[in-house]
């Protein structure tokens, strides 16, 4: 089990990649769109705990199927959390169930095409 850092102490973009699953052109995209703030520009960024739990969150957004600007107002309204009301529960189940129902179309047609 990996020991959480103190708020003193920084993680550097490689330990957050790893740790993530994620590509530095991913952490770049989310700072580019004001979600992340590390302490440091270019190959010296650092990123303080913080900004750790806060990269958690974003990508607990991005598991639910959330846009980044509906991730950004989930962690305005749950003060750093993305916390989701039941109306914004039910809108995206509705909408991934839409989107599930699509993607099973569009297999069983290619399916239908490749016999």
């Amino acid at each position: 089990m990996r020991r959480q850092k103190s708020d003193t102490e920084h993680y550097r973009i490689s330990e957050l990649t790893r740790e993530f699953g994620v590509t530095p052109r991913t952490l770049r995209h989310y700072e580019d769109r004001g979600l992340l703030h590390p302490i440091g520009r270019g190959t010296h960024r650092r990123y303080p705990a913080s900004e750790r739990a806060r990269l958690a969150e974003i990508l607990k957004g991005k598991a639910l199927g959330l846009t980044i600007a509906e991730i950004a107002e989930a962690l305005i309204a749950g003060h750093g959390y993305v916390k989701l009301s039941a109306r914004q529960v039910e809108a995206q189940l509705e909408h991934l169930e839409r989107r599930k129902a699509e993607i099973e179309a569009a297999i069983a047609a290619l399916k239908a095409l490749s016999q």
